[in-house]
């Protein structure tokens, strides 16, 4: 395989997962669960797109297949085992791989999200891969912090609130606050590596954003 051709392909992986983490913006009107629905569907397309180009530079160079020695790869890939173990020894084994439209969580998701670690484990080498990554996750959790405040300040183009606590456009208050805690650990993250004292203000504004958005309160209804 030729360099062009092996950058070409792990930049369909990069952009792709640059996708995936823009994900949470995703609402699908048309859908019976707009917050849900349509987010884990457009995850599996996408985690199945990047999946192509990761076959190849599998077969082709053998330093993006999988380091089965490394303790992380080795523990999630029994948890994933296990769970299908126990899909096949359930009550109801259609219900445990597909789960339901308002939960979406089955063992085929969770073999999506498994599949891409893996992708991500073999293919990011280096820090200034990871640190673009998280980049992309800020800046997303900017947006879906910014839609949250839309919403608080009644904007009526936006979806409606769910509750009387921020939800953004995941729908549910609780997966907003964990998707806030993410990054923030992200941001502390880079803080720690961080030198250009531009970034470090940046990086500041949106720890101290994020947080904002973490602790509003609740509205009257």
């Amino acid at each position: 395989m030729s360099r062009k051709t092996e950058k070409f392909l792990k930049e369909i992986i990069r952009w792709g997962s640059y996708l995936i983490l823009f994900l949470p913006l995703a609402i699908t009107r048309s859908t019976l669960y707009p917050f849900i629905f349509g987010k884990i569907i457009f995850f599996r397309i996408l985690v199945e797109t990047i999946f192509v180009p990761w076959i190849f530079l599998v077969i082709y160079n053998p330093k993006y297949r999988i380091k089965w020695k490394n303790p992380l790869i080795l523990t999630l890939t029994i948890f994933v085992s296990v769970l299908f173990l126990t899909m096949l020894t359930g009550v109801d084994i259609q219900r445990s791989f597909w789960s339901t439209q308002e939960r979406m969580t089955g063992v085929l998701t969770l073999f999506h999200f498994w599949l891409w670690f893996i992708i991500l484990s073999t293919t990011f080498k280096k820090w200034q891969d990871w640190e673009k990554f998280i980049w992309a996750s800020l800046i997303c959790s900017f947006l879906v912090g910014s839609y949250g405040l839309g919403q608080k300040l009644g904007w009526k183009f936006l979806v409606e609130n769910i509750g009387v606590r921020l939800s953004s456009t995941l729908g549910n208050p609780i997966f907003l606050g964990v998707y806030i805690m993410m990054n923030i650990f992200f941001i502390g993250l880079l803080l720690t590596k961080e030198k250009k004292q531009n970034k470090k203000i940046f990086l500041i504004f949106l720890l101290l954003f994020n947080f904002g958005i973490f602790s509003s309160p609740a509205t009257e209804q």
